[in-house]
């Protein structure tokens, strides 16, 4: 939906997006169509039908969504090569939406995940263990896989690492800066935890401790972990899922 950002103390740093010149929301459906595959307590299925089709997209786009999202089975593998899109899920679903008329195309690329997951050592560093050996090497290995789908009809941007928690934003903000710096013109959605969980998920308890004498409340700690997010990476943009029914353990802050 859309709003506007009322005079604060305090401002959140975040451009809100202007629709007073277009009658047009962006959204979404955070799944779309699938190929069919499911899981049920843990045991994987598939129920004979691939839904990847014009016609679903078409359904799709009259409930009111104009952004595909290329989600869950429909996710890039990390493993995916030039070579290996063209048989990808992730084209599939890709064709069929533009196809469908869809201008809009948000792709999961999981390459991305691996890397602001990666424990081997610093994501840009001089050890042996490091990934990268400077900021250029991690942007070229980037750009490169970014070529791999950017030029795809409808092609609108990506998503990674779904819900980092605070200690992820060090290797998120790099990931992040290096999409932007060597294609700043796509979208990155940026989807961050909502506020309903431990307070360790959303900032440094002992820090927390130290500095201020006391357990942060859990308002206190999700407000660090958004604006932390936001410093560190730079990002114009973020987003939280909203489950109203989610149950009623789910404290009020």
């Amino acid at each position: 939906g859309a709003c506007t950002q009322k005079e604060s103390v305090e401002s959140i740093p975040v451009s809100l997006p202007d629709y007073d010149e277009s009658l047009e929301l962006d959204l979404y459906g955070y799944v779309n169509p699938t190929n069919g595959d499911y899981s049920y307590d843990g045991i994987p299925m598939n129920g004979g039908t691939d839904f990847r089709t014009v016609e679903r997209f078409q359904e799709y786009m009259d409930a009111g969504f104009n952004i595909a999202f290329a989600r869950y089975d429909s996710s890039l593998g990390a493993d995916v090569t030039k070579e290996t899109w063209a048989q990808s899920g992730t084209k599939v679903l890709c064709d069929k939406a533009y196809e469908a008329g869809i201008r809009k195309i948000l792709i999961t690329d999981l390459y991305f995940d691996r890397l602001v997951r990666y424990t081997g050592g610093d994501l840009i560093g001089s050890d042996e263990a490091d990934k990268y050996a400077s900021e250029a090497e991690m942007d070229e290995d980037i750009k490169n896989r970014l070529s791999i789908y950017k030029d795809t009809p409808g092609f609108y941007g990506v998503i990674f690492l779904d819900e980092p928690r605070y200690t992820d934003f060090d290797n998120y903000a790099l990931v992040y800066k290096s999409v932007k710096r060597v294609m700043p013109e796509i979208f990155v959605h940026n989807n961050l935890h909502f506020c309903y969980q431990s307070t360790g998920i959303y900032t440094d308890e002992a820090a927390w401790k130290e500095k201020y004498g006391t357990e942060p409340t859990l308002g206190e700690a999700y407000r660090d972990y958004l604006f932390t997010f936001l410093e560190k990476t730079g990002a114009e943009n973020l987003a939280v899922d909203i489950y109203p029914f989610y149950g009623s353990d789910v404290e009020a802050t």
